[in-house]
């Protein structure tokens, strides 16, 4: 079966990732509301008590971290995988007239040459400097044509809205890169997906300068630690977790996305809508870098010697290839 342009794009899910993040993001501020609201009328307190443990949100908070997390990757992974077929479009489009398949392009493009763009994304910004070349369709870039499509506004207001699409097109090529940069890593992403091989988060790390008799504190409760096998080996992996970040740059990506579809939505199937005006997003570089801000960061504190001992219970020997030296364990 062959799914034309015009059934693709009205059926596309182009809110899935923004709808998703939202409602975790919800639940995640408000976890009461989830218990109170949806869990405990489904479920009996004994059927609640056979498969976690009653009215804990603490678990439910790192489940709902954990998946903000993967939903932003996720959200990555598809924002990349249709900029590279409606840079292919654009191409074709410009070598034969034609409007290629959007379906099949999509189940064809190869995850191989997908991550492999992805990396380069991340590793330098320049490297998404195509964006600004031309698309051959009435000197469009290719950043155009991928976000802004078919559709603009009568000639009149044509060069104050090519000024504003150009300066978008600046401000996106930062935020992929900088999703770029957050996706760089896949076996992150690949932990979260195959088995859920995410470990609980370390607590805190305690790092002892025997000089100074100065233990430093460092708080890694906002982390998720997970395996990677490189070169025959596998290592263990402590990810600092940004809650508001990762929800905030979803929606950023979800907001790509929907430039995209939904301007292709309208050109195939214009003459089944009814509409005057579309609205059309506008993005700046600032506000790309506030959707990418920080809200977590790792707290480091440093206490002495004998405070650390008397709070915690151990005893430390400072004494050379001593076999009786004893610290906490990290996961304290």
């Amino acid at each position: 079966m062959r799914i034309d342009n015009s059934t693709f794009f009205a059926s596309y899910n182009h809110l899935y990732h923004f709808h998703k993040a939202t409602l975790l993001y919800h639940y995640y501020q408000h976890p009461d509301k989830y218990f109170a609201e949806v869990l405990n009328p489904i479920y009996t307190p004994l059927e609640r008590e056979s498969f976690f443990f009653t009215n804990d949100d603490v678990y439910f908070k790192k489940a709902i971290a954990l998946d903000m997390r993967s939903t932003y990757f996720h959200c990555v992974e598809t924002l990349f995988n249709l900029i590279g077929v409606f840079k292919a479009e654009a191409e074709i489009h410009e070598r034969h007239g034609k409007w290629l398949n959007a379906f099949s392009a999509l189940t064809e493009y190869a995850p191989k040459q997908l991550y492999n763009e992805i990396v380069e994304y991340g590793k330098d910004q320049a490297s998404l400097a195509w964006l600004a070349e031309s698309a051959g369709r009435d000197q469009w870039s290719l950043g155009r044509h991928i976000f802004f499509f078919a559709l603009s506004p009568p000639a009149e207001k044509i060069e104050d809205y090519l000024r504003q699409c150009d300066a978008s097109v600046m401000a996106i090529q930062l935020a992929l890169h900088l999703f770029a940069k957050d996706f760089d890593d896949r076996k992150e992403y690949d932990s979260y997906k195959h088995g859920l091989r995410v470990l609980d988060a370390m607590k805190t790390f305690y790092l002892l300068d025997p000089q100074t008799r100065k233990m430093m504190v460092l708080d890694a409760g906002s982390s998720l630690t997970f395996p990677k096998k490189s070169k025959g080996a596998v290592e263990v992996k402590t990810q600092n977790v940004d809650f508001v970040r990762d929800y905030r740059m979803c929606v950023l990506g979800a907001r790509l996305i929907q430039m995209m579809i939904n301007q292709r939505r309208i050109f195939y199937n214009k003459a089944k809508m009814d509409f005057e005006q579309v609205p059309i997003v506008m993005l700046s570089e600032e506000s790309v870098r506030w959707h990418s801000e920080a809200h977590v960061s790792n707290k480091v504190e440093l206490i002495k010697l004998e405070d650390f001992e008397k709070k915690f219970g151990f005893k430390v020997n400072l004494k050379e290839n001593s076999k009786e030296d004893t610290l906490p364990d990290n996961n304290q």
